[in-house]
């Protein structure tokens, strides 16, 4: 609740002052509402290799200003893309890192994503997997 508290006051600020940075590319220090919205992966890179998505396309990444997540992917079967999973917890902004922090019942490890760069239209974010391999991810705001 005083994450949340903390969030809200920090959004109204922004809000009220505005932000003076000039360039396109911010980093949630600066202006953490940019995270806050409906992300759709647009592109995936495992140790430089293109992961493909198929006809379905990528995942989809729902921040919530209240502290929250969720996230999905598709399957496609008989001629159709069909929701796979939810995946959901609450999220943080640290230092410039995305923590997601997944629901104990999900019984998944915590993720923590570097912020390459964020704009109103694009996030990039970088992980180190358990096996060493560098995730690089590029979602577009839907």
């Amino acid at each position: 609740m005083k994450k949340q508290k903390t969030l809200l006051t920090l959004a109204t600020l922004i809000s009220l002052f505005g932000s003076s940075c000039s360039d396109d590319e911010k980093t949630t220090t600066e202006d953490p509402l940019l995270l806050i919205g409906q992300w759709k992966i647009e592109s995936e890179t495992v140790d430089g290799l293109a992961t493909e998505y198929g006809s379905c396309g990528g995942d989809i990444l729902n921040i919530t200003a209240s502290g929250t997540f969720n996230s999905y992917g598709f399957y496609f079967n008989n001629d159709t893309c069909n929701e796979d999973g939810n995946e959901y917890g609450d999220w943080s902004e640290e230092e410039n890192v995305l923590i997601l922090k997944y629901d104990a019942s999900m019984d998944l490890e915590d993720e923590h994503w570097i912020i390459n760069s964020i704009n109103e239209t694009q996030l990039k974010l970088t992980e180190e997997s358990i096996e060493g391999e560098k995730i690089v991810r590029t979602f577009n705001k839907l």
